[in-house]
């Protein structure tokens, strides 16, 4: 028994020497752990906490630039980012436009274009080298887009022809307009034609829109190729038309047509009191006579702006007898007798 006793003294002994030893180590660990936040990283969090502070801190609703050249410095207020409602964004396009974001994968990049087949079907995309070429791209008006054609330039691909799906931009833009309108193609994208908002529409469209054609009746005029105007067709379809004021049924379709694209764009914008915009509304029930009743009426109806002429649905009154403006009636040359107010009544 008392070797016994000796022995488990013994053992006790051993375990509290180890015990002690262990905890020991463990006031050391902690020691050096202490000491390593109070000199590393306790210094690497303010650190952080002041880069933090300085990128995402305090007003973040601005943007910045320098000019690149000659150094004064700008800067614009901001609002938050959404692109439900991003102001640079047709309306409606915002849904086609994050597919593409969160589909775009830089490895199915080939000839320029980024192509995949989202929910609506197959997508091109169209991929730019440079962040300042995009720039450049974004920065094209409706005329200077719809007047670009040359190969290698920034260009869209459209001419003075209607064009389906089947060319190399194709998959490219018909996406963009069946998103903003359901319409698959130039038949369908019929009704769109008189819409100001919708360019792209009579630029993939010329034909069917009635860009290529002078007494097509066609009021908005932006995404219609002006080069357009110097094709044999255009030139012929001037070069046979009467120089008469409503002396025909196509002028009379045109006339219809005209006042109802003016009406349905200046809705809004011109005042619903104003003489020609009540014209319009009743259904443009008259004839060119209507425009002489003030000059003012008469240089909107027949110059061309940013909207189409109707000078050959009334080239008499537009003052096309005897001479040689873009939009008159080729015949009018030879007839330098104005008439007074057209000669049909409506």
């Amino acid at each position: 028994m008392a070797s016994i006793q000796r022995f488990l003294v013994k053992e006790e002994q051993k375990t509290y020497v180890f015990n002690l030893a262990s905890l020991l180590k463990l006031l050391v660990l902690c020691a050096v752990l202490w000491v390593l936040g109070v000199t590393t990283l306790m210094p690497n969090k303010t650190q952080a906490q002041t880069v933090r502070e300085m990128i995402c801190g305090g007003n973040r609703d601005f943007v910045y630039g320098s000019h690149p050249t000659i150094g004064p410095i700008f800067v614009a207020d901001t609002t938050q980012y959404n692109l439900k409602n991003a102001e640079n964004m047709l309306p409606n396009i915002a849904n086609l436009v994050e597919d593409v974001v969160f589909n775009y994968d830089p490895a199915d990049v080939k000839d320029y274009m980024w192509r995949t087949t989202l929910s609506g079907g197959a997508v091109a995309v169209k991929h730019l080298p440079t962040v300042t070429e995009m720039q450049a791209w974004l920065s094209m008006t409706e005329a200077e887009a719809a007047e670009e054609t040359d190969y290698g330039s920034r260009s869209y691909g459209t001419f003075c022809e209607d064009r389906s799906r089947d060319f190399w931009e194709g998959d490219w833009l018909w996406p963009t307009i069946e998103t903003l309108t359901g319409a698959k193609d130039c038949a369908s994208a019929k009704p769109f034609c008189e819409r100001r908002d919708l360019p792209l529409i009579r630029m993939m469209c010329p034909e069917t829109c009635g860009c290529v054609d002078p007494l097509a009746g066609l009021y908005v005029d932006n995404g219609c190729r002006q080069l357009c105007r110097e094709t044999p067709e255009f030139q012929a379809a001037l070069a046979s038309a009467a120089c008469q004021d409503l002396s025909n049924s196509k002028q009379e379709l045109a006339w219809q047509r005209w006042w109802s694209g003016f009406y349905s764009n200046e809705r809004g914008i011109w005042s619903e009191d104003n003489e020609m915009m009540t014209f319009a509304r009743g259904g443009a029930e008259g004839n060119c006579s209507f425009l002489l009743s003030q000059d003012w009426m008469a240089r909107t109806f027949c110059q061309q702006r940013q909207t189409r002429p109707g000078t050959m649905i009334c080239p008499s009154v537009c003052g096309c007898p005897g001479i040689t403006d873009g939009w008159c009636p080729g015949s009018c040359l030879s007839d330098a007798t104005p008439a007074e107010g057209g000669d049909s009544s409506r």
